[in-house]
C-alpha cells in the first residue's frame, strides 16, 4: 500500500475513524467530568549506599555495584510491601480519628466521607483521646480481627484517602544512579497528600534500621558472649598461676633460678679453691716441719698455740660467714671488732712460736726465724681454708635443697603458662570477632542512618485539570485504533477488491473493470448529511466501457477475428455477480458504435431477484428459457425463441448464461464461442470451488475465460484507465502532486 492509496482509504473511512474518535472522547469526558481535584507531593531520602562512608572498606575506594543493587533492590521491595501499606493505612485513619472534623490535616469534604464510611460511634469507640498510640493499637486490633466492620471494609475499599489502593499508588523510584529515592504521590486533599509521603518516609526508616540491626545483633550478642566467658576462663588460669606463684613464695621463677644456678657455681667454685689452699698449705707445712728440729719439751708452748689456733679459726669462721651473705653494712661493727681481735690472736701466736723457736735455735738464727715465719703462714692458711669450707659445705646444702624445691615447680608453671595462652588466644580470638561484628553493625547503622532531603511539601493548589488531556488522548486513540482495523482489514482482505489482486488470485486477465455505479437519487433539503459524489460517473461509465471495447478490439486483431461474427458468451461461477448488466452496458455501446448487436438473456426465475434495467431500446434484447437439456445444446441459434431470427445478420451475439455453480452449462456451445468473459463481484472471495470450475471450464476452450470486475471501488481503478472523472479543486491537485513528488506536473505544455 502506497501514500496515494493509504490516504484514498483513510479519506473513504473518515466518518467512521472520525466518529469513533468522538464518541471516545464523549466518553471520556463524561466519566471525568466529576473527578475530584487532585493534589501532588513530593520528597527525597538520601540512603547512603553507594557514596556514603563504610568503615568495613578501610579507605577502599572501590564500590561492590552487586552490593549496592541488591541493597538498593531490598530497600524499594521493603517501601512497597504490604506491610508498610498496612502499617501507613492505621496510622493515618489513628491521627484522623484523633484529630477529629477540626482537623487541619484533612478537608471537610474529606473528613465527611471518611466519616461517614467509618461511622462516628466506631470511630469515638476507637479514638483514645490521651494517646495517639493508644488508638493506632486500637485500629490495628479492629482491623486484624478479620471479620466485615466498617473499618477493614474501609481500608479495602476505593476510598481515595486511606485505602490499601490508593496508597499502592505512591511512586518510589530510585533518581538515576544516585543514593536518592524520590517519593512522588497524588491525592484528592492536600493535607493528606503531605501527610501521607511524611508518614511513609517514617516507616521506611524505621523498617530498614530494624531489617539491617536484626541481622547483626544477635552475631553481636553472641560473640559478646563468648568474649566474657573466655576473659573469665583467662582470669581463672591467671589467678591459679599467681595463687601457685604465692604459695610458693616464687617472684619469677626464670630470674630466681638463673640466679641460684650463678650463685650455685660460685659456691662450688669457692669450695674448690679453698680446698686446693689446703692441700698446698699442708704440703708446704710438712716440708717446714721436717727442716726445723725440736730441741727442747714444746708442749706447754704448743698448748697454748693449739689454743690460739683454735680462735683464730672461730674468728675466721665467723668473718667468713659475713662476706658471703655479701651485707656488710649490717655487720660493719662485728666486722670490726672480730678484724682487732684477730689481729690480737695472730700476734699472741707469732709471740708464742718465736718463743718456741728460740728454745729450739738453731746456730743459723736468722734463717730459723724465717722458717718459723713460713710455717706459720701456713698454718693459719690452713685453718682459715677448713673454716671457709665449713661454711661453703653448708650453703652447698641450702642451694641443694632450693634446687630440690624448685625443680618440680617449673613443669607445674609451664602448664599453667600454656592453659593461659590457649584462654589468651581464644579470647583474643573472640574479641576480634566481636569487634568485627560490632564494625560491620556501626557500618549498618551508617548505612541505615537514611536522611530526608526534600521534605514533602503542603500542595498549595490542585494539579491542573487532565480532562482535556484525557479526552484528547480517547479521541487521538479510537481514532488510531479505528484506522488501525481499516488497514488491517484492508491489508488482510482476499476479495477480488481491484483488477490487479482479481489477476493474482484467479489467474485469468483482466478485460473490464466496472465500478458500483449509485442509482440516480434526487437530493432533498433534509439529506444534508449525505456527502455529494464528485465522480463524474456518466464519463466514468463512458470510459471503463470504451477501455473494454479496445481491449476487446486489440486482442481480435491479435487473433484474426476482426472480419467474422463475434460470439461472447457472458456467465458468472454465482448468481448476483452483475453479467446482466455488463452485458446491457456492453451491448449498448456497441450499438453506439452503428455496430448490430444482438443480447440474448435467460429469464429470470420466480425467486430471482431482478437486476435494474439500464436500457432504454430493448429491441435487440431476446431472453430465452433455460430447458432440462440446456448443456446439450450445440448451437446458439437453438436458445432463441424466435426462430425466424438470422443470426448472420449480427456483427457481435452476446450470449448471457446462467451462474456455472447453480445451472447446467453447454459446454459444446461455449468450444464454438470466440470469448468467455467470467463476471466477478469485486466484494466477494475467490474460492476452491472457483477454482476448479474454471479449471474444468477452460480445458476444452480453445482461449482461456477473460474476467470482468464489477463493483470495483472506483479509486482502484486508476491503475487501468488513468485519473478517475472527478472534480477537483486547486488544493487537492496540489496536494496529488506533492505525494506522487510531480513537483513540475502541469495539465497542459
Amino acid at each position: 500500500m502506497n501514500a496515494v492509496q493509504f490516504i484514498k482509504l483513510f479519506m473513504h473511512h473518515i466518518r467512521l475513524t472520525m466518529g469513533v474518535g468522538i464518541m471516545m472522547a464523549f466518553l471520556i469526558y463524561n466519566s471525568t467530568k466529576d473527578t475530584k481535584p487532585s493534589y501532588s507531593t513530593e520528597g527525597r531520602v538520601n540512603t547512603h549506599i553507594i557514596a556514603g562512608y563504610n568503615p568495613e572498606s578501610q579507605g577502599s575506594g572501590n564500590t561492590d555495584l552487586v552490593r549496592v543493587r541488591a541493597e538498593m533492590g531490598n530497600l524499594l521491595t521493603m517501601a512497597e510491601s504490604n506491610e508498610t501499606y498496612d502499617e501507613l493505612s492505621a496510622r493515618l485513619i489513628a491521627e484522623i480519628i484523633m484529630e477529629g472534623q477540626s482537623s487541619k490535616l484533612i478537608a471537610p469534604r474529606g473528613y465527611d466521607e471518611f466519616i461517614t464510611a467509618l461511622t462516628p460511634e466506631l470511630a469515638d469507640s476507637l479514638r483514645d483521646t490521651a494517646s495517639l498510640e493508644q488508638t493506632l493499637a486500637n485500629v490495628q486490633a479492629m482491623r486484624d480481627r478479620g471479620d466485615a466492620n466498617p473499618l477493614y471494609e474501609l481500608i479495602h475499599s476505593k476510598n481515595d484517602l486511606v485505602s490499601l489502593g490508593q496508597l499502592k499508588t505512591i511512586k518510589i523510584t530510585q533518581e538515576g544512579r544516585s543514593d536518592i529515592l524520590l517519593l512522588k504521590y497524588s491525592a484528592s486533599d492536600a493535607g493528606i497528600c503531605q501527610r501521607t509521603l511524611e508518614i511513609t518516609i517514617d516507616i521506611i526508616k524505621r523498617r530498614h534500621k530494624e531489617n539491617k540491626f536484626g541481622q547483626s545483633s544477635n552475631v553481636v550478642d553472641y560473640f559478646r558472649q563468648a568474649t566474657d566467658q573466655s576473659f573469665a576462663r583467662l582470669n581463672g588460669a591467671e589467678s591459679s598461676l599467681k595463687s601457685y606463684m604465692e604459695s610458693n613464695n616464687v617472684i619469677n621463677y626464670y630470674e630466681q633460678t638463673r640466679f641460684i644456678a650463678e650463685k650455685r657455681e660460685d659456691v662450688n667454685q669457692q669450695f674448690d679453691d679453698e680446698r686446693m689452699k689446703i692441700a698446698a698449705a699442708d704440703s708446704v707445712l710438712r716440708n717446714l716441719e721436717q727442716q726445723m728440729q725440736a730441741k727442747v719439751d714444746l708442749a706447754n708452748v704448743n698448748q697454748n698455740i693449739l689454743q690460739t689456733r683454735d680462735s683464730l679459726a672461730d674468728l675466721s669462721a665467723r668473718l667468713m660467714e659475713i662476706q658471703l651473705l655479701q651485707d656488710s653494712g649490717m655487720y660493719r661493727g662485728q666486722v670490726s671488732g672480730l678484724e682487732r681481735a684477730y689481729g690480737r690472736l695472730r700476734n699472741s701466736i707469732k709471740e708464742d712460736g718465736r718463743r718456741a723457736y728460740e728454745i729450739q735455735v738453731t746456730p743459723k738464727g736468722a734463717e730459723a726465724e724465717k722458717l718459723l715465719e713460713k710455717w706459720l703462714l701456713n698454718v693459719l692458711s690452713i685453718e682459715e681454708s677448713r673454716a671457709k669450707m665449713k661454711i661453703i659445705r653448708e650453703r652447698k646444702k641450702s642451694f641443694d635443697e632450693v634446687y630440690a624445691s624448685f625443680a618440680p615447680m617449673g613443669s607445674r608453671i609451664k602448664q599453667l603458662e600454656r592453659e593461659i595462652g590457649i584462654r589468651e588466644e581464644d579470647y583474643l580470638q573472640n574479641l576480634h570477632s566481636l569487634n568485627m561484628a560490632i564494625l560491620h553493625q556501626r557500618s549498618l547503622m551508617m548505612s541505615t542512618d537514611l536522611t530526608v532531603v526534600d521534605d514533602p511539601f503542603y500542595p498549595p493548589k490542585a494539579d491542573p485539570a487532565q480532562t482535556m488531556i484525557l479526552v484528547i488522548v480517547g479521541f487521538l486513540a479510537g481514532f488510531v485504533l479505528t484506522l488501525a482495523v481499516v488497514i488491517g482489514m484492508e491489508y488482510f482482505d482476499s476479495t477480488l477488491k481491484s483488477p490487479t489482486t482479481s489477476a493474482k488470485m484467479t489467474g485469468m486477465e483482466v478485460i473490464g473493470a466496472f465500478p458500483k455505479f449509485p442509482p440516480p437519487v434526487e437530493k432533498k433539503w433534509w439529506m444534508f448529511w449525505k456527502k455529494r459524489s464528485k465522480i463524474q460517473y456518466d464519463k466514468l461509465k463512458e470510459k471503463v466501457t470504451r477501455w473494454m471495447l479496445q481491449s476487446i478490439k486489440s486482442d481480435m486483431n491479435i487473433r484474426g477475428l476482426e472480419y467474422k461474427q463475434i460470439t461472447i458468451f457472458l456467465t458468472s461461477n454465482r448468481d448476483k455477480e452483475g453479467k446482466t448488466f455488463v452485458g446491457q452496458i456492453l451491448a449498448e455501446k456497441l450499438r453506439s458504435f452503428k455496430i448490430n448487436t444482438v443480447l440474448l438473456t435467460p429469464e429470470p426465475q420466480a425467486d430471482e431477484e431482478i437486476e435494474p434495467e439500464t436500457l432504454i431500446d430493448r429491441s435487440y434484447v431476446h431472453e430465452y428459457s433455460v430447458p432440462p437439456d440446456f448443456f446439450h445444446k450445440q448451437e446458439v441459434k437453438d436458445l432463441f425463441p424466435n426462430k425466424a431470427i438470422d443470426l448472420s445478420t449480427y456483427e457481435f451475439v452476446i450470449v448471457e448464461l446462467p451462474a456455472l455453480l447453480d445451472n447446467p452449462y453447454p459446454m459444446a456451445m461455449l468450444t464454438r464461442g470466440d470469448y468467455t468473459f467470467l463476471v466477478g463481484r469485486a466484494n466477494r472471495t475467490w474460492s476452491a470451488a472457483d477454482k476448479t470450475l474454471l479449471e474444468k471450464l477452460s480445458d476444452p476452450l480453445i482461449k482461456k475465460p477473460y474476467l470482468i470486475i464489477n463493483g470495483v471501488q472506483e479509486d482502484l481503478l486508476e491503475g487501468m484507465i488513468g485519473d478517475i472523472p472527478k472534480k477537483r479543486s486547486r488544493v487537492r491537485r496540489v496536494f496529488k502532486r506533492f505525494v506522487f513528488l510531480g513537483f513540475k506536473s502541469r495539465s497542459k505544455i
